[in-house]
């Protein structure tokens, strides 16, 4: 955490995390940056992730495919390197109830977020020779070497009293995502997902 002059509670924040598997020796490595008011009400965030140890199913094409072999049978290994930079706009102040500090911090009843995602990944047919995946004349889509673009949008509502322990208030997390036509996606394709939590305490 980098503390800059008038960034409250700090200028930046930067996380590192490091892995690598014992068997085949392969890394996993990811970064998460974010930048505190860039602007006013404003704050900046980066994600960069590079894993060489995902394991992947494939069961077959539609939703009544059959498994009727061993789990590992369908476990496919994968690489994949992802960034994902963005901006959070900062509406709103409500009063965070702090058990550390005499002084109750303000915080950001809204933040919506806009940004980007790029993901490559490789799912190499040779490697996964003896898997299911390999049964199909013709490489499924997505295998191989594969790339992809999208831009993703996210809002938050955020009343509790405390991140931790909360004991009242209202917490609601929509997100979305669209990828067009880029790079190697063939159909555009969107996701969306979202959450509401209320929490109550007896007085």
């Amino acid at each position: 955490i980098y503390y800059g002059y008038r960034k409250d509670p700090y200028a930046s924040q930067h996380l590192f995390n490091a892995g690598i598997t014992s068997n085949d020796l392969e890394p996993y490595i990811s970064y998460s940056g974010k930048f505190h008011q860039i602007r006013p009400n404003m704050d900046a965030t980066i994600h960069l992730e590079y894993s060489g140890i995902n394991v992947i199913r494939f069961n077959g094409l539609g939703n009544n495919t059959k498994t009727s072999k061993s789990a590992s049978h369908y476990k496919i290994e994968q690489k994949e390197l992802t960034l994902s930079p963005s901006l959070e706009y900062q509406f709103g102040k409500n009063r965070a109830k702090n058990n550390d500090s005499k002084n109750d911090p303000l915080r950001p009843t809204f933040i919506v977020n806009f940004g980007t995602e790029i993901k490559y990944s490789e799912t190499p047919l040779k490697k996964n020779k003896n898997k299911f995946i390999n049964r199909y004349s013709q490489p499924i889509y997505g295998s191989e070497s594969f790339g992809q673009a999208g831009i993703k949008v996210g809002l938050k509502f955020d009343t509790r009293d405390k991140k931790g322990y909360t004991g009242k208030g209202t917490l609601i997390k929509l997100s979305g995502s669209v990828y067009p036509v880029i790079w190697d996606i063939k159909s555009t394709f969107s996701r969306m997902d979202g959450s509401i939590s209320k929490y109550m305490s007896p007085e």
